[in-house]
């Protein structure tokens, strides 16, 4: 029996009319009607009677209605003590980029988490570029908020916000001064080789599968970190596509982020090592996706999965 259905059934006997309990519950009547009826069906006897006035309970109805009461007041109960029992110790959270990871939310997501959960201590590390998944698989962080693309097996990603790129340039560069750019504008521009990040990871930003090849480049650098790449582009002709947030929150006044209207968005997932279905990692996840449906108005143009 679904819970859901047994939820909905409350709300209708509660409310003693469909469009009430629709508007209770926050979704259409259609779909609520039809979850009553196979309610109906699975326990074989009718549980309202309809009429023009509203419905009434039938003998089973009235019933069923005072044991799902108690079956739901038990979950969320079940629920509530497994939380707070569990939801206690110690969490180690990855957070690419630091601050940046999930941009205007990376706050939010963990100050809530930590009201939310109090006996549950956060331990911070930031996670370099190259890097953003290895310490996921080795233990050394429980969860981490990363930026794809990455196909790592031995990790589970779960998006929960993306947001526009920039292209990242010298205020010397000759496009420094254009309000905005497109991809086909700048698949001949001189791109920074990111020669340490993995390779995947590196295409995405540098639009490698928008070509037939790699980038045009100038010169290899070993940056792994937001502020090596901005000291890199600072003293090269070169460019890089980054998230829109990162001249927001990591202004640099010898960089210009100029925005590139037609990229593919830059996705913030978390990350767990794969089947770690810990609850403290369960909720941390769970939480994460909260949050960014919640308040994605704070990142600009933010999109959701």
């Amino acid at each position: 029996m679904d819970l859901r259905h047994l939820r909905y059934f409350v709300a209708v006997a509660e409310e003693g009319a469909f469009r009430r309990a629709a508007r209770r519950l926050q979704i259409a009547q259609p779909p609520l009607s039809q979850a009553i009826r196979q309610l109906e069906l699975e326990l074989g006897v009718p549980l309202l009677i309809r009429s023009t006035r509203g419905v009434e309970l039938t003998t089973a109805g009235a019933q069923l209605v005072e044991h799902a009461r108690e079956i739901l007041s038990r979950v969320e109960d079940a629920i509530s003590a497994v939380r707070q029992e569990t939801a206690s110790g110690f969490l180690r959270v990855g957070l690419v980029g630091g601050m940046l990871a999930a941009a205007e939310l990376t706050g939010p997501i963990l100050q809530s988490f930590q009201m939310a959960h109090p006996k549950l201590q956060l331990s911070l590390c930031e996670l370099n570029f190259a890097e953003q998944t290895e310490p996921l698989a080795r233990g050394a962080v429980d969860v981490a908020i990363v930026r794809p693309p990455y196909h790592d097996r031995r990790i589970d990603m779960f998006p929960v916000l993306g947001e526009p790129r920039e292209l990242f340039v010298s205020t010397r560069h000759p496009l420094s001064t254009a309000d905005e750019v497109r991809v086909d504008d700048i698949l001949d521009e001189p791109m920074l080789d990111m020669s340490r990040a993995p390779a995947e990871w590196s295409a995405f930003w540098l639009l490698d599968e928008l070509r037939d090849g790699p980038a045009p480049g100038h010169g290899r650098i070993d940056a792994v970190t937001v502020h090596e790449f901005e000291l890199a582009l600072a003293l090269r002709r070169g460019a890089l596509t980054v998230a829109a947030s990162v001249p927001r929150l990591a202004p640099n006044p010898m960089l210009v982020g100029i925005p590139l209207r037609d990229a593919s968005p830059s996705m913030i997932a978390v990350a767990r090592r794969r089947g770690d279905r810990r609850i403290a990692v369960t909720e941390f996840i769970r939480h994460a996706g909260v949050i960014c449906r919640l308040q994605h108005d704070l990142v600009p143009d933010a999109v959701l999965p």
